[in-house]
């Protein structure tokens, strides 16, 4: 776990925005056709100080040598993302995160933030989040590795294999969205975070570096935690990739229903009828990712059983609201239900203001936050729970309530209602 009580560096910051700067000035909107130097602001968790490169239009921040200072709003929440802060729209970085980055690697952040503040004027309004519920089954997390396996095949292989890996591709990918209803929103996963790494990847390497890195990342993909929350990162980089690869113009008139897959096929003009299963597959890795996948499923089911008990049959405190939420760390799908948020989550709402501070062990969280789907509630455990005023606590949480909220009891432990 990344250590987090690290100071604000104003000078190493400022280094990287200028950093930053100087590659956008390279790029001179060649990538995308527009410039990926956005306002940016660096945030300090601990005590919410801030460095960004430009002024807001409310005076949060003020000039200091060339760069601009302030206290980040207190009811903004703290994040790696893109988001509104006086009256302009920002890229966000936590520094305890860049802290513990390379510069080349914090130079990376920086561009895939500002490509976050860039993708509604290039792809439209953004849509609704995205829930993968079908990489949480076996065989959905299955054919999704072997599609990241196969475009990376055809990323390092001959010309005469490519092909052949490619139509691999496009057939998993084809079969996987057939059996899953959940599997059309994969475009949008692709879209958000796939083109913000390709971004990243192009803007700080060389084609090549940039290719092989990708191509890591997907070798990689079948260790994540969670492959339904990794999945856009990397096949979206992929795609990219490959598109590049084959001289297709693809970055022109996209929109949030664009699909990089369909784009390659009607590149390559072939048609999908022969079963992935008639792929000579053991050349993508098929043994060892089934394997993995095996191996995993089990430590998941316990790990779900584990959050089943916590938050469906222990007591909970539910807040029925969206508010902003501050992540820093892994969130872990609860299929059919929603997320779970741990180490460390700051929500902020109308109620007032939640603190979650997870903690570890050695083999688990105890703590945490469940969100559902649609984000329209949330519980943290309540097998505990003091009120003294207005400040509540918990396991592992606090929260202060704003005038004219209370706690009451409910059916399943305690919610935060608005006093009659």
């Amino acid at each position: 776990m990344l250590e987090m009580n690290i100071p604000l560096d104003v000078s190493k910051a400022s280094t990287y925005l200028n950093t930053w700067k100087d590659l956008c000035d390279k790029d001179a909107g060649a990538l995308w056709g527009m410039s990926l130097h956005t306002p940016f602001c660096i945030i300090d968790p601990n005590t919410r100080d801030a460095i960004a490169n430009e002024a807001d239009n409310e005076g949060i921040f003020t000039k200091t040598n060339n760069m601009y200072e302030g206290l980040y709003p207190p009811d903004l929440p703290i994040s790696c993302t893109a988001l509104d802060i006086g009256g302009k729209r920002y890229g966000t970085a936590i520094w305890f995160v860049m802290a513990h980055m390379t510069e080349t690697e914090a130079l990376e952040l920086l561009v895939h933030e500002a490509f976050h503040c860039i993708q509604n004027k290039l792809f439209g309004e953004n849509p609704s989040k995205t829930v993968l519920e079908h990489l949480n089954e076996m065989d959905g997390r299955i054919s999704a590795l072997l599609e990241m396996s196969a475009l990376k095949h055809a990323l390092q292989t001959t010309e005469a294999q490519q092909h052949e890996a490619l139509r691999l591709a496009l057939t998993l990918r084809k079969e996987r969205r057939d059996k899953y209803q959940s599997a059309r929103y994969e475009n949008v996963s692709e879209l958000n975070e796939g083109t913000a790494v390709y971004t990243e990847k192009m803007m700080c390497h060389s084609t090549d570096a940039a290719t092989t890195i990708i191509c890591q990342s997907a070798a990689d993909a079948i260790n994540v935690p969670s492959l339904s929350m990794q999945y856009g990162y990397v096949m979206g980089s992929l795609y990219g990739l490959v598109l590049d690869k084959l001289c297709i113009e693809w970055k022109k008139d996209l929109t949030w229903s664009s699909d990089l897959g369909a784009i390659l096929q009607k590149h390559l003009n072939c048609d999908l009828n022969q079963s992935s299963c008639t792929y000579d597959l053991s050349a993508y890795g098929y043994e060892a990712i089934k394997q993995k996948v095996t191996d995993d499923e089990m430590a998941r089911l316990a790990q779900l059983a584990s959050y089943h008990e916590i938050f469906l049959n222990a007591p909970v405190l539910r807040i029925n609201e969206k508010g902003q939420k501050s992540i820093m760390g892994v969130p872990v799908p609860l299929p059919g239900i929603g997320t779970v948020l741990q180490p460390k989550v700051e929500f902020i709402g109308d109620f007032g203001r939640l603190d979650v501070h997870a903690e570890f062990t050695e083999t688990e969280f105890i703590g945490g936050i469940l969100l559902d789907h649609n984000d329209g509630y949330s519980l943290v455990p309540a097998e505990t729970l003091y009120v003294r005023g207005n400040r509540v606590t918990g396991d592992r949480w606090e929260m202060v309530l704003n005038e004219g909220y209370d706690v009451e009891k409910a059916e399943h432990g305690y919610t935060v209602m608005m006093k009659n």
